[in-house]
């Protein structure tokens, strides 16, 4: 540590009572003026940036290890409050811009990864300052027709569902058949004689369900009960036929207890269209938006039993989309007029900072009762919170708990267009979430869950998973849907060091994280 005397001039603006003077600008000497009081290299405040985003290093660790060096000279470094506060100084003038943004996707991605960490700071520190964007506002749309609209489901009848995914994983006619019984021991015999009678029952039980599921399936499309037959009748069952695995994906996505539109969005309704104007001159790969119905086209099913089907599935979905298209008022149709940098000014007070300007304020929506409750958190998969993908391109601030609001609002205030793809560990909810409010915005969007979270979603319908279109659109292999974990697993480094925080520098904090996390990986692109 060096003395030093600096010229300065007293400010013109202040009162004189105040001393307030103004220093010189050290920055093109590689030097950082605190305060006029201490001067510190940007060598060794950059040191601590890099140190920090990439491996854990609180201020306590940095501080600790540079005074240790400065001792074996001999000298002092400065205590560890102070190099906090000029770091703080130092960070919140750096031009840290144009850092938020894919140079291969541009300023609006056609898919984007959520995924979550939870970085908090003392709720005593929490100020009415943070504007996430969920605030809505006396500008917002105000939806009065949107209303839940309950039966999406492919099938309408929740038993016939039921029954259907019963028969799917019905029980195999081989283990009726036991091992010759030669035990002398009359309680093993009867107890092999109630365990056949038992698995006999589950046979019979099953064959009875079959036929339910057949005589519903019929009446509802019969060329659907036909297919369904083929492969799970007594006759298939009986000769033990091995059923191939699109065909029981497909019957899993018909019995889904989601909507419809996850399997038919509107996109996939458009193509599925498109392929019944002219079914025979069409490619099959017209119809990979919906892969459960691909794969068996490809299977060298015929055709003139398919269509029926198809057309069954366009016309649900239609129904499904049109009765949730109730307000036909562009979400655009406010005529706000926001500046262009909305947003990107005040974020250290709002703790809203996102590449993309505000574009909108979220709509209001007062005839949904739970539109305005705060989710309560729940361990879903991993963790919950928002976070994007390989290239960060913005993050928000939650004053409560998580929830599907965050991915909803952040979107429909700055896209133009929806995304095309939205990934998330809770898409299955996310989706209907989405098209319940603005089915016109969303209605083109695939939701799909990433590869990490897949297993834990035990109840969805295989057209939730991002695997089920990647295996048959070879485009979306290339989707790396674990970004999301590989973003948390670096969040994690400063979650310490943020707890202890005031809410403006935890927000200063992990704003420069990102953008510097983000500098490091765009480099790597080039």
């Amino acid at each position: 540590m060096v003395t030093a005397q600096i010229e300065l001039q007293a400010c013109p603006t202040c009162p004189v009572s105040r001393r307030r003077f103004i220093g010189p600008d050290l920055r093109e000497k590689g030097l950082f003026n605190y305060n006029n009081s201490v001067v510190v290299a940007h060598e060794l405040l950059d040191e601590y940036t890099i140190s920090y985003v990439t491996s854990e290093t609180p201020f306590t660790a940095f501080v600790t290890l540079v005074a240790h060096r400065y001792a074996v000279s001999g000298a002092t470094f400065m205590k560890e409050d102070l190099f906090r506060a000029v770091w703080f100084s130092y960070a919140s003038l750096q031009a840290l811009d144009n850092d938020m943004r894919c140079s291969r996707c541009g300023p609006y991605p056609e898919t984007v990864i959520w995924d979550g960490i939870t970085l908090a700071f003392g709720r005593k520190h929490l100020s009415a300052s943070l504007t996430p964007p969920t605030t809505t506002t006396t500008a917002s749309i105000v939806r009065h027709s949107i209303k839940y609209q309950p039966k999406q489901q492919l099938l309408v009848d929740v038993g016939l569902r039921k029954k259907l995914r019963q028969v799917l994983q019905g029980p195999e006619l081989d283990d009726v058949f036991l091992e010759e019984d030669n035990s002398d021991d009359d309680s093993t015999r009867q107890y092999n004689k109630e365990k056949l009678e038992q698995k006999s029952r589950r046979i019979v039980e099953h064959l009875d369900r079959v036929q339910e599921v057949w005589d519903g399936l019929k009446e509802i499309c019969p060329e659907l009960g036909e297919l369904f037959v083929s492969f799970y009748g007594a006759s298939a069952y009986s000769k033990r036929l091995r059923v191939p695995p699109e065909y029981r994906s497909f019957f899993l996505q018909v019995a889904a207890e989601e909507s419809v539109l996850q399997m038919v969005n509107g996109a996939a309704l458009s193509d599925l269209r498109q392929f019944l104007s002219n079914p025979q001159g069409m490619e099959k790969t017209q119809l990979l938006s919906i892969p459960g119905l691909y794969r068996i086209l490809t299977d060298n099913h015929s055709l003139n039993q398919l269509i029926p089907v198809m057309d069954w599935l366009a016309q649900r979905a239609t129904k499904v989309l049109q009765a949730l298209e109730v307000e036909r008022l562009s979400i655009d149709s406010g005529n706000i007029q926001f500046p262009q940098t909305m947003g990107l000014d005040d974020w250290k007070s709002t703790g809203c900072f996102y590449s993309l300007p505000q574009i909108r304020f979220r709509p209001i929506y007062p005839n949904l009762k739970s539109d305005t409750q705060v989710e309560k958190s729940s361990r879903r998969g991993d963790r919950c919170g928002k976070f994007y993908s390989d290239i960060c391109y913005g993050f928000h601030c939650i004053p409560a708990s998580e929830g599907r609001n965050d991915v909803f609002s952040a979107i429909v205030t700055r896209w133009p267009v929806a995304p095309k793809r939205i990934i998330y560990d809770f898409a299955c909810a996310l989706g209907p979430y989405c098209m319940l409010r603005e089915p016109l915005f969303f209605k083109n969007t695939l939701f799909c869950i990433d590869h990490f979270h897949a297993a834990g979603h035990t109840k969805c319908s295989p057209a939730a998973f991002l695997s089920e279109y990647a295996n048959v659109d070879p485009r979306l292999v290339a989707i790396n849907s674990s970004a999301g974990e590989c973003g948390n697993s670096s969040l994690k480094r400063i979650r310490k060091s943020v707890s202890y925080m005031s809410q403006e520098r935890a927000i200063i904090y992990t704003k420069v994280f990102l953008s510097v996390w983000n500098r490091i990986r765009l480099q790597k692109m080039q």
